[in-house]
């Protein structure tokens, strides 16, 4: 589950900061909800820690998942969306 990014969780970001690290700044802050546990089965608090603590897959599919809902938004509020292969062949 989703939610937009408050404006606070950009505070963090800062010129040169790499991608990984901004996905463990901004996920936390757009993650509702996840059924992720710890080694005792007790859940894990959605936390720039623990994105840490998640295989790379997982962190990656994470974040395909915020750029589909964004895009699917997008495109059911009625604005065009293309990829830019899509650009490049027109």
């Amino acid at each position: 589950m989703l939610k937009k990014a408050p404006w606070g969780a950009f505070s963090d970001i800062k010129p040169g900061i790499s991608e990984v690290e901004m996905a463990t700044i901004l996920l936390p802050a757009i993650i509702k909800g996840w059924n992720f546990d710890d080694e005792d089965g007790k859940p894990l608090e959605i936390s720039k820690e623990n994105i840490r603590r998640l295989p790379m897959e997982v962190v990656l599919y994470l974040l395909e998942q915020t750029v589909a809902n964004s895009s699917l938004k997008k495109k059911t509020s009625g604005e065009s969306v293309t990829s830019s292969k899509e650009s490049q062949s027109e």
